[in-house]
């Protein structure tokens, strides 16, 4: 996570939290989901499964915000390609 941005050239406090939280996020219905899976726990699962919709919009917001600095600093993406 804390190298994705800066490769990209941005530099936004806000998408990074963005990326913090989702990766917290991932990182714990991870962790859950095979928890629920070593304990047989359908409940568990059906609740992480729950979750993954906030993530998916997590992800969502944060690759608008990506095309957005794409399309605002093209300049910047030209020597990552």
């Amino acid at each position: 996570v804390r190298q994705i941005i800066p490769l990209g050239g941005v530099q936004d406090a806000a998408l990074r939290a963005q990326y913090e939280d989702m990766h917290r996020n991932c990182v714990a219905m991870l962790s859950d989901a095979l928890h629920a899976f070593t304990h047989l726990d359908s409940r568990e699962a059906t609740e992480v499964w729950n979750r993954d919709d906030a993530v998916d919009a997590q992800c969502d917001s944060i690759n608008r915000r990506l095309v957005g600095f794409m399309r605002e600093h093209p300049e910047k993406l030209e020597r990552y390609m």
